[in-house]
């Protein structure tokens, strides 16, 4: 939502209209994807922002991984935050099938 006297930034509305028009579709997208291999069918809803697991109670450190690369690359810092913060919920997301 703009403050009166200010403008949205033309990119910004560019990705607004662009995720507006294409959302109705994404569900076609995703199928296909499916059936190249590069969707897993029991994970699909997560694609679309529908939680597998219920989220833990309190605070959650959140960590992101692009790839199998990144995943790997994340494992020392996993170590080290599961030593420093035990107690602590940790959740790991992924962008590809093969690093879920």
């Amino acid at each position: 939502m703009a403050r009166t006297g200010t403008s949205t930034p033309l990119l910004l509305r560019g990705y607004r209209a662009t995720t507006g028009l294409l959302g109705p579709v994404s569900p076609l997208l995703l199928a296909w994807r499916q059936r190249k291999g590069k969707e897993d069918a029991a994970r699909r809803g997560e694609r679309v922002g529908i939680a597998g697991q219920d989220r833990p109670e309190g605070r959650l450190i959140w960590l992101h991984a692009a790839s199998v690369g990144e995943t790997n690359a994340a494992l020392p810092l996993i170590t080290a935050l599961r030593r420093s913060h035990p107690a602590q919920a940790l959740l790991l997301t992924t962008g590809t099938v093969t690093s879920a």
